[in-house]
């Protein structure tokens, strides 16, 4: 019986701090109560208004983060526009926990304008997971305007990583469904098995909402992006091909 409360004592003690958010150990799902600490600071709830041709106009949730000052990586299904469904409104809520944010909070607002700041792969259909991600590039004239944002990103974007069986994988963002409502963050962290194609399979709790969230491994210092998280238990991989897309996008 002794024993028997010992490890419960252990496991009471092991859950409790699973709000240490900068934790290498946390392997269960967490909610990010403090959001003004890196990276979390900069990994984004999105809100996107769609008019849609056959259904009713309406907003939808997920979640992108910084990979520089003016740059939201996300996964492409938030932002891809069609005959059938465009984005005309995008609400960007950096490190939001409840009614708070880490940064001011942007609109990119209008069916041109919106267009003008997306960039997704150009193979990206509905449900096609090796090309699911795409980027907002935020105007210099709405940046100018805001008192608090950041000046660089917390995330790299690394061409020369290699990864390995065994690496651990983090992921954050902002679910919107099964309990959530898309105002807090959570976190999670697992051991990365299989990264041989553009795809990346996974065990995350997640939600609608979470969509566009970042994997990440930390090495070295660096918080490196490996993948998006897209569609369940699937995110899509980050590797040297599409960084180097991403980086002619934003460059051009």
């Amino acid at each position: 019986m002794e024993t028997k409360h010992s490890i419960i004592l252990v496991l009471i003690l092991i859950f409790s701090n699973y709000n240490s958010a900068n934790s290498q150990t946390i392997i269960a799902l967490d909610t990010i109560t403090n959001t003004k600490v890196e990276p979390f600071s900069q990994i984004c709830k999105i809100e996107t208004f769609r008019v849609r041709k056959f259904k009713k106009d309406r907003s939808f949730e997920s979640t992108g983060f910084f990979i520089a000052p003016n740059v939201i990586l996300t996964a492409a299904h938030n932002l891809y526009s069609n005959k059938l469904t465009k984005v005309v409104k995008i609400k960007l809520l950096p490190g939001k926990y409840k009614d708070q944010n880490s940064y001011d909070s942007i609109v990119i607002n209008g069916d041109e304008l919106s267009k003008n700041v997306i960039r997704v792969h150009s193979k990206f259909n509905w449900n096609k997971v090796d090309f699911d991600f795409g980027i907002i590039i935020i105007p210099d004239s709405i940046i100018n305007r805001l008192k608090n944002w950041p000046k660089v990103s917390s995330f790299n974007l690394d061409k020369t990583y290699n990864l390995k069986k065994g690496d651990t994988l983090r992921i954050a963002g902002f679910p919107a469904n099964g309990g959530y409502d898309g105002s807090i963050m959570t976190y999670e962290a697992q051991i990365g098995k299989d990264f041989s194609t553009k795809k990346i399979s996974h065990s995350f709790h997640t939600e609608t909402g979470n969509s566009g969230s970042p994997l990440w491994i930390e090495n070295g210092g660096k918080k490196i992006i490996i993948g998006i998280h897209t569609y369940t238990n699937l995110a899509t991989r980050i590797d040297k091909e599409y960084i180097e897309l991403i980086e002619s996008w934003i460059n051009n």
